[in-house]
């Protein structure tokens, strides 16, 4: 039963893995510097303000098309696709709004799950988006 577990949970890891590479690869080439920097500085941003301050600050940055609100909306198909967030409008702002609902234990899962995935795509960010002077 060990086994069956651990070979699920790595099935999980890979097809969250696949899903962060298809995101990063299919960055438009104008926001991929900003985008690697930011999904650099994200997870640091959680762990010292917590998830939904953090959200909420890639939130106001947001505007359309750019990296802020890109990265948001990867993080937004990301609950969808693995955290059970389902609502009938898939935007930032129903995120938020969800974050602010959820009892603390959903909140603490939420906040270590969105970190492993900031982690599989800022690795695939520096593995794939050219480094800018500067970065």
């Amino acid at each position: 039963m060990e086994v069956i577990m651990e070979n699920k949970h790595v099935e999980l890891a890979r097809d969250i893995g696949k899903f962060a590479f298809e995101l990063v690869n299919q960055l438009p080439e104008k926001v991929q510097s900003d985008y690697r920097s930011y999904v650099r500085s994200l997870p640091a941003m959680i762990i010292n303000n917590g998830l939904g301050n953090a959200l909420a600050f890639e939130f106001s940055k947001g505007k359309e098309g750019n990296a802020h609100e890109i990265l948001l909306k990867h993080i937004v198909l990301f609950a969808n696709r693995y955290l059970g967030f389902s609502s009938s409008n898939l935007t930032s702002k129903a995120l938020m709004e969800e974050l602010l609902r959820m009892d603390i234990h959903k909140y603490m899962f939420w906040t270590e799950q969105i970190l492993l995935f900031l982690n599989w795509l800022r690795r695939f960010a520096d593995g794939m988006i050219k480094e800018v002077k500067g970065d």
